[in-house]
């Protein structure tokens, strides 16, 4: 859990479970709302950065955690699949890519977002991924 902490996307409902789990040792730090249209469906979001004690030790992990609504977290996984799919299949070296899907701003205008994701070709996969925050500043008025 130290490190990289938990991994990928989770749901509410998930973030409040792993905060009522590990009381006094998992704290978030920081957090940005924001929101989207993903096809007909708006989309709302949090990106929370936080931060795992370890005896007497903090450390921020490595990765922030991106908390969807439960009812919404199913459509976005199926939403970057195929394109999680295609990077896998050319996964650079290193452990951390990023690949874009397209959605729509709330006023309307095309937009993407960017998909992170930590990568361990040789030690167990996915070790994780985010919505990147480079989209959050004009996805996030009305969220």
């Amino acid at each position: 859990m130290f490190n990289p902490g938990f991994s990928g996307g989770t749901t509410e409902s998930a973030w409040r479970r792993i905060l009522e789990t590990y009381p006094g040792r998992v704290e978030g730090t920081q957090e940005q709302a924001f929101a989207f249209y993903l096809g007909s469906e708006r989309v709302e979001a949090r990106l929370v950065r936080y931060r795992i004690r370890q005896g007497e030790v903090w450390e921020s992990a490595a990765w922030p955690k991106v908390l969807l609504r439960d009812d919404q977290f199913e459509a976005i996984q199926a939403a970057i699949a195929p394109w999680l799919s295609q990077f896998l299949l050319e996964a650079p070296p290193g452990r951390r890519f990023a690949f874009d899907v397209p959605i729509e701003a709330l006023d309307g205008r095309p937009a993407e977002l960017r998909v992170e994701v930590a990568w361990d070709p040789q030690g167990g996969g996915i070790l994780g991924w985010w919505l990147s925050e480079r989209h959050f500043d004009p996805l996030q008025p009305g969220a």
